[in-house]
């Protein structure tokens, strides 16, 4: 163990190794898809994101491929919507979250609800929100969809304002999402979905950025956990203030990572365990939204991978041959 105030010094092939094996990706496919390693992946890597682009598969089904292999495609939707060990809420983007972070998320819908934090965008009238909770109160769940013809609008705008009302009332947390039906979102009343519980700190809710970083990263630098989770999303100078307090009563440990500039960040019982980790094995595809590649700059740094989607660039030979 190092002595107090000096940092770890870690190489770079042991940070990947730790990498993967947090993610779980050092031996893909060795474990089977059940309830329990379902939710123990949740938790490990924090959230499992959705998208609504399905090329090969959806992207939450082919990450949970990516880890377990081939497994019965329902039993993910059962967890989450039938026996709610998961739901849905805002993590690193629109994602998965284990039922354990719900304090959490509660703590995200305060700040939706009393904060400005809309992405600047215009809260919806009342008249549509009233519209939409009143549906809701006696019809029971609805997709978006079935706003299409909503009962007293009139014209394109109506509906639309309340599918977007839907958005915003999930963000505030006073509906939630209970299903879905060939992947479109199943709306009801936030209390007919989430348990009742308590609500996160302020404090702990700032900390979950960091802990929820490191635990699925391993170990990082302050850039590298930037966007990992996005709720919360916390301004540079609060991201030094919750680092420089979880180092102070110990729940992180400064480290420096042989070959490469810059503080990293870990928890004391990754670093403990580090030497029990096996090489990793085997080969694996992975979807564009894993969580191994939210933060690219990270995949960029430590596996030299400049990944992106899409790029649209226009070299100068191609232009100058234009002219």
């Amino acid at each position: 163990m190092p002595k107090k105030n000096s940092k770890y010094s870690i190489d770079l092939e042991s940070v990947r190794r730790l990498w993967l094996h947090r993610q779980g990706l050092a031996n893909p496919r060795e474990r089977k898809l059940t309830k329990k390693t379902f939710v123990e992946h949740l938790e490990c890597t924090g959230a499992l994101q959705m998208d609504t682009i399905n090329v090969v598969d959806r992207a939450h089904y082919l990450t949970l491929w990516s880890r377990f292999g081939v497994y019965n495609r329902s039993l993910p939707d059962q967890w989450i919507y039938l026996d709610r060990v998961a739901y849905e809420y805002w993590g690193h983007v629109s994602s998965i979250l284990p039922a354990s972070r719900l304090p959490l998320s509660r703590r995200a819908m305060l700040e939706y609800k009393y904060k400005d934090i809309y992405w600047g965008r215009p809260e919806p009238s009342q008249t549509s929100v009233r519209r939409v909770l009143r549906r809701l109160r006696s019809e029971g769940p609805l997709e978006s969809g079935d706003f299409e013809k909503s009962p007293g609008g009139s014209g394109w705008w109506s509906w639309k304002e309340d599918k977007y009302t839907l958005e915003f009332l999930w963000s505030k947390g006073e509906v939630a999402i209970s299903g879905r039906r060939h992947f479109r979102r199943v709306y009801d009343l936030a209390e007919r979905v989430y348990p009742s519980g308590r609500t996160a700190t302020t404090a702990e809710y700032e900390d979950s950025w960091l802990l929820t970083g490191l635990s699925g990263n391993g170990i990082a630098s302050e850039k590298h956990l930037d966007n990992y989770i996005t709720a919360p999303r916390l301004p540079a100078p609060d991201r030094r203030k919750v680092i420089a307090r979880n180092i102070k009563v110990g729940r992180v440990v400064e480290v420096e990572v042989k070959g490469l500039d810059g503080t990293f960040y870990a928890l004391p019982e990754h670093l403990e365990g580090l030497g029990r980790i096996p090489q990793p094995r085997g080969t694996t595809l992975i979807c564009p939204f894993d969580s191994f590649l939210w933060q690219r700059r990270r995949a960029k740094d430590l596996l030299n991978f400049h990944y992106r989607i899409e790029t649209t660039r226009l070299r100068q030979s191609e232009s100058s041959d234009t002219t």
